[in-house]
């Protein structure tokens, strides 16, 4: 490898993240960030709860068991660094692999687009708990 740098310092070796996404065996609230990873060809780990056969009341013992820092999932490490809710994941995530937009205008169109999704998400989720027959 050829390095160019203005200093005596030896140049930085960037190391990517170890990310590690937490929810249930579900696509849901994960999946756009399950996405964006694959978008990016980004690895992660995958890790999903097992939900087949649980109650509902079930599912928040089985979320407060990954320790979340907002009493929910999904959950995103990054290095054991956990990150809470899914918008503010993709937003991160979406900083990091340059999906955020090159200037303030075309961040705030991603914005948008993920507040968006929050409204979508807000209005469907009562249709899926019916739906799921809770």
């Amino acid at each position: 490898s050829v390095f160019f740098c203005c200093s005596s310092e030896s140049p930085s070796v960037s190391v990517m993240p170890h990310y590690r996404l937490t929810y249930f065996d579900l696509r849901a609230r994960a999946e756009p960030i399950r996405m964006l990873f694959s978008l990016a060809g980004i690895p992660f780990e995958d890790e999903r709860c097992r939900t087949e056969g649980l109650e509902m009341k079930d599912w928040v013992a089985t979320a407060m068991s990954y320790d979340p820092p907002v009493g929910a999932l999904p959950m995103l490490e990054v290095d054991g660094v956990k990150i809470g809710q899914t918008i503010a994941i993709l937003r991160y995530m979406a900083r990091e692999t340059g999906y955020a937009g090159s200037d303030n205008l075309t961040t705030a169109i991603a914005d948008s687009l993920a507040d968006q999704y929050i409204d979508y998400e807000r209005d469907c989720h009562k249709w899926h708990i019916v739906n799921a027959g809770y």
